[in-house]
């Protein structure tokens, strides 16, 4: 029988292979209509309040990233193994594993570049690998639950499996960089909730974004829509954020899929 994962995997084709098409616009799925579900990426209908009163140019920028990303970030949210209603701790593992592998590569790939989002002046530098592996190293994390976790670097025998950008443009790496940074978000609402229930494990990746939230956000959009400031710019930065939701996909079934975490 289909896993869960196959099956939505089924339902959106073009949304596994986003590098034949630019983007895959759909109207945006409410947190209501995935009963139990815990969302693993913030919604970015939220995430667009912040700073509160943007201006008309904000606004169409975080319009037009939102259109683009709309239906990956809805199967995100359902392929995630924290997407289950009851989430262990072998969930939370197999969880930073595909994380690991995801911002292993775009993170790899972003630091060659010294302009537009990699600039100094935008946002402080975030080691989130090292947390990560901080959190899976965890003495709480039992043999048993490190099987959910792929082994690191598991897909880069797969030509298929490793990071292909589309572009190295600034406005490209801008929309990159707003999946990774929208993610940080993400794990503050996630750790609130999984805090208790995954004691004695600190959860520091997900912590990672409860602590300056309110500011590195609004920063990074600040710079994010100053720095797209043409239509044509714009739609490169969907480009790259369609791309880096893709590749998280991507990575998806060959992990979490491996275990049969999500299993009818």
């Amino acid at each position: 029988m289909l896993s869960n994962c196959q099956a939505v995997a089924q339902q959106y084709p073009a949304a596994t292979s986003p590098r034949h098409s630019c983007f895959y616009v759909s109207p945006l799925c409410l947190t209501s209509q995935l009963p139990g579900s815990i969302r693993t990426l913030t919604d970015q209908t939220d995430i667009a309040r912040e700073p509160a009163g943007p201006s008309s140019d904000k606004q169409r920028v975080l319009a037009a990233l939102r259109a683009a990303t709309s239906q990956q970030h809805e199967l995100t949210h359902q392929l995630m193994p924290l997407s289950v209603n009851t989430v262990s701790r072998g969930d939370y593992v197999a969880h930073l594993g595909i994380l690991r592998e995801w911002l292993g590569q775009l993170e790899a790939w972003l630091q060659h570049f010294s302009d537009g989002p990699q600039a100094a002046h935008v946002v402080s530098p975030v080691n989130r690998l090292a947390l990560i592996e901080a959190d899976l190293s965890h003495p709480c994390v039992t043999a048993q639950e490190r099987i959910a976790m792929p082994p690191a670097n598991e897909y880069l025998n797969s030509e298929q499996l490793n990071w292909r950008s589309r572009s190295e443009s600034a406005a490209y790496r801008w929309g990159v960089c707003y999946v990774i940074e929208g993610s940080q978000l993400g794990g503050a609402v996630l750790y609130d909730r999984l805090k208790e229930r995954l004691a004695p494990h600190p959860l520091d990746y997900l912590a990672l974004g409860r602590g300056t939230p309110g500011k590195r956000w609004p920063a990074f959009i600040q710079a994010m829509c100053a720095g797209l400031d043409t239509e044509a710019k714009i739609q490169e930065a969907c480009r790259g954020a369609s791309d880096a939701f893709a590749h998280l996909i991507e990575l998806v079934p060959c992990s979490a899929l491996a275990c049969g975490k999500n299993a009818d």
